[in-house]
């Protein structure tokens, strides 16, 4: 595809894009003040995708659920909102990972670590002061 063409095409999609996004928003109003959603919304196409090797092998296969673009956008819409909201409530306890912001499993895995490091040099600490006395018998 050349470059012209590909132009072309985002330029289509945007100019698409104001007239169905009028269309959408009273969809989902609509839809939000109800607490209904459309039918075709509800269901999904499952198809196998192909992964590696001989493709006759049912298990060199993954399913994949083709669904509706209009529900993923609105389910993107509430989720950023009511992400939105909570952070700005501090409504989230602040250990919380994998799914806010900033703070993937990663950052919970680095997190840990440090304050298991932390840790192991407050026991270090302690058997420094104290010797070989255990810090947590009840001997004298």
């Amino acid at each position: 595809m050349s470059t012209k063409q590909l132009v072309q095409i985002e330029y289509r999609s945007k100019n698409f894009a104001c007239v169905v996004a009028p269309i959408l928003t009273v969809i989902f109003r609509k839809s939000y003040e109800t607490g209904c959603i459309p039918d075709e919304w509800r269901s999904a196409y499952v198809t196998p995708a192909f992964k590696k090797g001989k493709n006759c092998d049912p298990s060199n296969y993954r399913s994949i659920s083709l669904t509706c673009v209009a529900s993923k956008l609105m389910g993107h819409i509430i989720t950023s909102h009511g992400m939105h909201h909570a952070n700005r409530f501090n409504m989230l306890y602040y250990l919380q990972h994998g799914f806010r912001d900033r703070r993937s499993c990663e950052t919970q895995l680095l997190e840990f670590q440090a304050s298991l490091h932390r840790q192991s040099l407050q026991l270090l600490e302690i058997h420094r002061l104290f010797g070989r006395r255990s810090v947590l018998s009840n001997s004298n």
